[in-house]
């Protein structure tokens, strides 16, 4: 819970310009937020269909104005 936040936070600051997703089992709504306030873009609850992942991650793709991260897009694939 806080360690993954706290940690979430540090690697937030790192990256600032990825948008962060947290892949969690069963999140709660006080860890959900938590993750959220700490810099987490999306919170995916485990375990995810593959294609759902690969959309969930290319829908932030496209979103981000990161040329850089935009570009990365197009190999997002499900595995």
């Amino acid at each position: 819970g806080a360690e993954e936040a706290d940690r979430l936070q540090s690697l937030a600051s790192i990256a600032a310009a990825a948008p962060v997703s947290v892949m969690w089992p069963s999140p709660d709504d006080a860890l959900r937020g938590r993750l959220l306030e700490a810099g987490a873009a999306q919170i995916l609850a485990k375990p995810i269909a593959p294609a759902a992942l690969a959309a969930a991650l290319a829908a932030w793709f496209h979103r981000s104005e990161s040329p850089e991260i935009a570009a990365v897009s197009t190999g997002v694939t499900a595995c």
